[in-house]
């Protein structure tokens, strides 16, 4: 038989156990989260904590600097004076920029080709007439 005292006890750490997940919920920080448009894609950050506005802004500072870095359309970024100097003169590049590269074309052997950072140069050309 279930005595009133067991029941009491199974209610109280019931609605203890209840009391903490809900609690967690209730009184959570809410995210922050950020979206922009960059790199040709939408990228949304979202961060937790009382520090999440910094973090956030840190990432996207972070995302414009390699936007900066390597957009071909943009005539100041460092990945159109190498391809406008290309085969004229030596090149310095920035270094994060050549780590970029080199990663990228590690990846690419890896993946049998299947990415190219290089592909951008034959686009014209494999374009249907509009």
């Amino acid at each position: 038989m279930i005595s009133m005292k067991n029941v009491a006890i199974f209610t109280f750490v019931l609605l203890l156990a209840l009391g903490a997940v809900y609690s967690n919920k209730l009184f959570a920080p809410a995210p922050y989260k950020e979206t922009q448009f960059m790199m040709d894609t939408v990228i949304e950050v979202t961060a937790y904590g009382q520090n999440a506005p910094a973090a956030v802004t840190q990432v996207m500072a972070e995302f414009k600097r390699i936007q900066d870095l390597t957009n071909q359309f943009d005539e100041n970024s460092e990945v159109a004076r190498l391809n406008r100097l290309a085969g004229q003169e030596s090149v310095v590049v920035d270094k994060a920029l050549i780590e970029m590269l080199q990663r990228a074309n590690a990846n690419s052997v890896k993946l049998a080709g299947a990415l190219d950072v290089t592909v951008g140069a034959a686009r014209p050309q494999c374009r249907a007439p509009v």
